[in-house]
């Protein structure tokens, strides 16, 4: 969650930049957040599922993550149309993303049952 909530808080950066290099850098950095994030769940989802339904587990988590990115794209999408600035919408769903994860790191209950 740490790595989510620094996504997020990224994101807002990005949106926020005026700086073309700092920008580059701020892309870079959440590129390489994204591929943490990324590798870190689908290893726990293997890692906390019963070995007969290790595949199971995979391809549902494939089919909700590849599925929804284009889902949340096409509402972003949307809502840019009617806010008028890309920028604006990167700081939003940055910032609801860094107050999910938040959320989940403040009040989840984590990792307690490993």
């Amino acid at each position: 969650m740490p790595m989510l909530t620094l996504f997020g808080t990224i994101n807002v950066g990005f949106g926020l930049s005026r700086r073309t290099y700092l920008s580059a850098l701020l892309l870079f950095t959440a590129g390489a957040l994204f591929v943490m994030c990324s590798s870190l769940t689908i290893s726990l989802a293997q890692f906390l599922a019963p070995p007969e339904f290790r595949g199971r587990v995979v391809s549902i988590y494939l089919v909700a993550f590849l599925g929804g990115s284009p889902l949340g794209g096409l509402a972003s999408g949307w809502l840019v149309t009617r806010v008028g600035s890309a920028p604006v919408m990167l700081v939003v769903n940055g910032t609801a993303l860094t107050l999910v994860a938040l959320y989940f790191l403040i009040h989840g209950q984590g990792l307690k049952g490993i």
